[in-house]
């Protein structure tokens, strides 16, 4: 650098020549910008004009797609709805029929049961009146038991008496 340094506290300070040298320097580097930069603007637009026609396309594509995928989704939709509907129009009918049937059964077994129920009872209470009229016997045996016993016992004291006044010679006294 071509600098003139005065005293000792001065900064250097550039001389013209040497700032002139710099803006030559700096003028021929500016002009060559300025030569490249219409080729630069012209790629650049070319750039951009093919990026947008690219965009274009694959906003094209995109919509086409998705118009394509939206008419497939709608039939798929509508015919996943109508077995639907179909289903449950089945399974209605099963429904309603099996109400019917078990609403059938229902009231047939309930009949059964309250037939078989009063006949049940029916006999109970003839099996009852059977037992009464046992236990009623069996208290009628018991009561002539005891009385057979106090006979029996007072006949065997009897006996026995006899037998010991046989064996005492109680009736040759007499």
């Amino acid at each position: 650098m071509s600098a003139i340094v005065r005293k000792k506290y001065e900064d250097p300070v550039l001389t013209n020549e040497s700032i002139e040298v710099h803006l030559t320097y700096l003028r021929s580097g500016l002009d060559g910008v300025q030569a490249a930069l219409p080729v630069l603007r012209d790629k650049i637009d070319a750039l951009t004009n093919t990026v947008h026609e690219k965009n274009e396309k694959t906003n094209d594509r995109i919509d086409a797609l998705n118009t394509a995928l939206s008419g497939r989704i709608e039939q798929v939709n509508s015919s996943l709805s109508a077995k639907i509907d179909q289903l449950n129009s089945k399974i209605e009918n099963v429904n309603s029929t099996l109400s019917e049937k078990i609403e059938n059964v229902n009231s047939t077994l309930s009949g059964k049961i309250e037939n078989l129920n009063s006949t049940l009872s029916e006999k109970i209470d003839k099996v009852n009146a059977r037992i009464s009229t046992v236990s009623d016997g069996l208290a009628d045996v018991r009561g002539v038991l005891k009385a057979m016993f106090w006979v029996f016992g007072s006949a065997g004291a009897l006996t026995t008496l006899v037998a010991l006044a046989h064996a005492a010679r109680f009736f040759d006294l007499i």
